[in-house]
């Protein structure tokens, strides 16, 4: 299953303005594809929505607990808020579609 995740921090916990965070987030990022490997999930994008204060994963997983353990090891620091949704593939949903059709 598909899923898309937001991470988002507050400009008081962002390794930006606080260089101490930084190596945390380095460790973590750097390792992503071990980390990721190791709870049964699959990272198919990894980004960064610079100044917004926020990160956006694209992650095949089974379950969001899945998700759970990789961001807190990928981004070990306190974050404002956490959304995991569960998204389908465009082509699944135009099969879909056209199933309804009949």
């Amino acid at each position: 299953m598909l899923f898309h995740v937001i991470l988002r921090h507050d400009a008081s916990h962002c390794p930006g303005y606080h260089r101490e965070l930084l190596p945390l987030w380095v460790d973590g990022i750097s390792r992503r594809d071990e980390i990721a490997a190791s709870l049964g999930v699959k990272l198919v994008g990894v980004y960064s929505a610079l100044p917004e204060h926020h990160e956006v994963l694209i992650v095949e997983a089974d379950s969001p607990g899945q998700i759970a353990g990789l961001v807190t090891q990928l981004y070990p620091t306190e974050m404002a808020e956490i959304s995991v949704t569960a998204i389908t593939p465009v082509d699944d949903v135009l099969e879909m579609a056209r199933q309804m059709m009949g």
